[in-house]
This record gives C-alpha cells, structure tokens and sequence, in this order.
C-alpha cells in the first residue's frame, strides 16, 4: 500500500496562524500538510521550562484549532520525544517537506534539531526553515 505523500508545517515557538512564512508555503504547495506541535519531553522536564510558558504554548494552541474549525483544519499536538513522533510520522505517511522556523531556543531544542537533521537526510526529506 502506498502512503500519503504530505508536507509537515512543524509549529515550534511560532504559535500563530497569520504572518507564518512556512504555513503560508506549505498552503500553496499542491501537497497536503499536516500542522504539526510537539510537547518534548525532554524539554518539559529542562530546568528552564516553567509551567507557565507551557500553559500558554497549550491556550495557544487551542485558540488556533478553534479558529481552524471555519477551515477544516486541525493541529496534531503531540507529547513525546520530537524524533520519535516525527519517526512515527515518516512511517504512516510519504513526508517530502518540513517546515519551520528557526530554532531560536536553549541548547537542547538546537540538538533536538540537529538530531532531526540527520533523520530528514536519512529519508530524503528536504527541511526549510524560515527565518
């Protein structure tokens, strides 16, 4: 059976639904896209992560899926570890993009990314990441 060939439009700190270079390409891409937000676990349990922050990022992302509901469209927010899901993902579905930011974070998202470098090259997928 062949899988799904789709873009992931992979939300990091960038919770928005206007003004977001990598979700404005992937909509006009003839692919389909999944809205991708992950809850690290490894970054929820980094010192510097307080509850507060994690509370917003979670009210932000329900404020975008209820704006969404007019458009169909839906966020898959995960908790896990980032590689893991995005391994997952590779597997159910022919994953051809990633995009996303930049990651402007602490020392554990950029190994987090640097990780995931190696994982898109060793599937073929092209990652863009916006400034």
């Amino acid at each position: 059976m062949q899988r799904q060939s789709i873009n992931i439009v992979w939300l990091k700190r960038d919770l928005r639904l206007s003004d977001h270079a990598p979700l404005y390409v992937a909509e006009h891409d003839e692919l389909p896209y999944v809205l991708l937000s992950v809850f690290d676990t490894d970054v929820i349990a980094y010192p510097d992560t307080s509850l507060r922050h994690l509370q917003f990022q979670y009210h932000s992302l329900q404020a975008m899926q209820k704006a969404m509901q007019s458009f169909s469209g839906d966020i898959a927010v995960c908790h896990g570890k980032t590689r893991e899901i995005f391994q997952r993902l590779i597997e159910e579905y022919d994953v051809r993009h990633v995009l996303s930011y930049q990651e402007s974070g602490i020392r554990l998202t950029f190994d987090i990314d640097r990780d995931l470098v190696t994982l898109f090259n060793a599937h073929d997928i092209k990652w863009y990441e916006f400034q």
